[in-house]
């Protein structure tokens, strides 16, 4: 027995030096020295610019690396943290940089937005040559004070956005709410099959769990 534990060890201990020798490698390139949007907060704001404040344990990948890393998503500054040696920075927003956050695929996608371009962090539902993208934003709304003697004064405070994505065929990424009709627009030429196929499987194209099976079928045909 101890034969066998003896090797197994050996083996989890340079993976463990594996992964903490990467963290240290990860190119400064690829990092700013601070975070930039949560430094100018209002004292007073309400809420939080995180889904969820905790750094978690994942990975960052830039290329065929990836790097072991204590990471979170900045919803409002649309940033990924990272947290290293006491210190809070950011990765730069980079196409070819993607981040694993606990069980949550991040990575960056060009959108269409109000008639233009732009790109930002999506979390990555299904991959193929179909992806299912959800964005989760916050913006800060600006503080009022009271109109009258009787009012209350308004502190700023975030608001949260969700919203789900189809892109495929490398277009940008599309706007789409969870509806038989809209995802009917997305696969016109396969639709007679995906329509089949959700009817035997009872799925309910209103829920994300569902929409992401039937996004998955797409990839398969």
């Amino acid at each position: 027995m101890i034969r066998f534990a003896l090797p197994v060890l050996a083996v989890l201990c340079l993976t463990g030096l594996h992964a903490q020798h990467n963290r240290l490698e990860l190119p400064t390139a690829y990092i700013r020295n601070e975070s930039l949007g949560n430094n100018q907060l209002p004292q007073n704001v309400e809420g939080s610019p995180y889904y969820d404040e905790n750094f978690r344990s994942g990975q960052i990948r830039i290329g065929d690396t990836a790097y072991a890393a204590l990471l979170r998503y900045n919803a409002f500054t649309d940033e990924i943290e990272m947290q290293e040696g006491g210190q809070v920075r950011e990765l730069f927003k980079r196409d070819y940089i993607s981040a694993r956050i606990g069980d949550t695929e991040y990575a960056i996608r060009t959108y269409d937005d109000k008639g233009g371009q732009r790109q930002g962090y999506f979390r990555i539902l299904t991959q193929g040559k179909a992806e299912l993208l959800l964005r989760m934003t916050k913006d800060l709304q600006e503080g009022r004070e009271a109109t009258t003697s009787y009012g209350k004064d308004q502190p700023p405070r975030f608001t949260e956005t969700s919203d789900y994505y189809l892109v495929s065929e490398g277009k940008a990424a599309r706007k789409v709410r969870l509806r038989k009709k809209e995802l009917q627009e997305s696969f016109p030429e396969k639709w007679g099959e995906l329509e089949a196929y959700g009817k035997q499987n009872g799925l309910d194209l209103k829920t994300e769990r569902d929409v992401i099976r039937l996004v998955q079928h797409y990839n398969a045909l």
